[in-house]
């Protein structure tokens, strides 16, 4: 009978150990996770930051582990305490606790970051050991205390997103700014249109009766968001931004990676040959540019037009005075101050011609910026542009759709492959690519780039203009780079549309009418993201 009692003393003592102390292990072993995922979370948003702005938040040094009991001030511990662990450190038979931070240099089955962007260690583990009294359980393990563990890892990662209107400086006040009383409206795209990465407090501005209105944005039509890693906290008057019913205004936000940072610049192309044309008696010139009469190889002046071939262009290309037609390639400008220029009296629209068979134009700037002047485009002789030639074989047409037809400049991209100059193709079919490509090495005034809409202005595809030099290896720097300005303006009277991102340092939105802006909803460009991996 005594062995019965104590057996079934023992069963009883082994129940209540797993009801009541397992139970409140269980307990803790939760809150335990849930402090270590906002910890880690909290580290992987500062070496974020700090990776792309040159900063140094959070209190700690990527790379080097630490313990939370001896660094108790950074980021992850301060969070890991808001979540009840403040890591004194573990103490023998008593309720503690400790909080280890650690950077593992892979994490399988997620891809390593280009170092220039995720930095030398993208990778952070945060380990949270809680020390818990038992109580039954002492009497089957002779132990007053039981350790739970949980772990997270997060990192840094590149992901396909769509790309948004991308404002790259991180420290400018007025980084992004909209002038005059100019409407700028952005149809579709993403559900955040608009990113500025400028900690700055004030690093958007609305100057007059400038309007940024996504009310039309998102990839339902519906409303559109912008996000400031800086401020204004508030969103601008009602006059001056309009979110739609599904957007608003997010500040502060997470930055935004370069999606283009390793993209190499082209090799240096042999100069321009004549262009190819189907009637070689009507070249008046055979020379680059060759004048070719109206409708030969798409000319859509009545007075002829200067037909140009790809290569390298050793002083400033200047159109003026003329319409000229661009045979499909990339155009490499080495020429400083502005160094592609439509000036006057100027239009410029794509060849019909083969070309490289890409299907549109890339202007690598080597040097210089681009320049279109207020009284380009405005030729009347020159017939307007039917809009259907900008979707690429095989691709979805802009949604909402383009109007039948346009005056004044159109410039298009080339159609999207897997070359290294072009956006990868979207889920939809191919689309364009890159269509300003600034050299990353200009700076000043060299890469300081206006494009005015006072004849009308289509521009179809991504403008890439960012002044970092070392975007390849070590990154930027924030006190030397991001001196890319990039001013878009439209007249009264006049349509300046873009269809396609721009990707900026700084960028001004001005003048006095409506510049439509048509994002892509479909993610076709890699942004490196921070997110809880494990």
């Amino acid at each position: 009978m005594l062995s019965l009692v104590f057996g079934l003393s023992t069963v009883l003592v082994a129940v209540l150990a797993v009801g009541v102390d397992m139970t409140n292990l269980f307990f803790h072993r939760e809150a335990a996770q849930g402090a270590a995922d906002a910890a880690c979370t909290a580290a992987v948003m500062d070496m974020h930051a700090n990776s792309l702005q040159g900063t140094t938040l959070g209190g700690f040094t990527a790379g080097v582990n630490f313990d939370c009991a001896k660094t108790p001030s950074a980021a992850p511990c301060q969070y890991a305490a808001l979540n009840g662990y403040s890591s004194p450190g573990l103490t023998a038979g008593a309720d503690s606790n400790d909080v280890l931070v650690s950077f593992p240099t892979t994490v399988p089955g997620v891809t390593i970051p280009p170092k220039a962007l995720g930095g030398t260690y993208p990778f952070v583990t945060v380990k949270v050991v809680d020390r818990v009294r038992t109580f039954f359980a002492f009497f089957l393990s002779g132990s007053a205390t039981q350790d739970v563990s949980a772990a997270a890892t997060c990192g840094m990662e590149m992901v396909p997103g769509p790309g948004p209107i991308l404002v790259l400086d991180p420290t400018l006040a007025n980084s992004f700014s909209v002038g005059g009383t100019t409407t700028v409206k952005i149809v579709g795209g993403p559900p955040k249109g608009v990113q500025v990465n400028s900690r700055s407090a004030t690093a958007a501005s609305s100057n007059g009766g400038g309007l940024v209105d996504l009310s039309q944005g998102g990839p339902n039509f519906t409303g559109g968001y912008i996000g400031l890693v800086g401020g204004p906290n508030t969103a601008w008057p009602s006059s001056n931004f309009n979110g739609g019913t599904t957007g608003g205004w997010i500040s502060p936000d997470a930055p935004e990676s370069d999606p283009f940072a390793t993209t190499a610049p082209p090799a240096l192309p042999a100069a321009p040959s004549v262009p190819p044309d189907p009637y070689p008696l009507q070249c008046t010139t055979l020379a680059n540019p060759c004048r070719v009469p109206y409708h030969v190889n798409g000319c859509p002046d009545t007075s002829g037009c200067d037909e140009y071939g790809p290569g390298l262009y050793t002083k400033t290309l200047d159109v003026k005075n003329t319409t000229a037609i661009f045979d499909p390639g990339i155009y490499y400008i080495q020429a400083s101050g502005s160094a592609f220029v439509l000036d006057a009296n100027s239009t410029v629209r794509p060849s019909t011609a083969t070309g490289d068979g890409s299907g549109g134009t890339m202007f690598y700037l080597s040097g210089g910026s681009v320049s279109i002047g207020s009284n380009s485009g405005k030729n009347g002789t020159v017939d307007p542009f039917n809009t259907s030639v900008v979707t690429c074989p095989g691709g979805a047409p802009p949604n909402p759709p383009l109007p039948a037809s346009m005056v004044g400049n159109v410039l298009m991209a080339p159609c999207t492959t897997n070359g290294a100059f072009n956006v990868p193709p979207t889920p939809q079919g191919p689309g364009r690519g890159l269509l300003f490509f600034q050299d990353r090495t200009n700076t000043g005034t060299n890469a300081q780039s206006v494009l005015n809409g006072g004849g009308g202005l289509l521009l179809v595809g991504t403008m890439y203009f960012h002044d970092c030099p070392n975007s390849m290896t070590t990154g930027c720097s924030a006190s030397t780079d991001y001196q890319a300005l990039v001013t878009l303006q439209g007249n009264s009277g006049t349509t300046t549309q873009v269809v396609g991102d721009i990707i900026a340092d700084q960028l001004a939105l001005g003048g006095s009418s409506t510049i439509n802006m048509q994002l892509s909803p479909y993610s076709n460009l890699m942004f490196l993201r921070t997110g809880l991996l494990q």
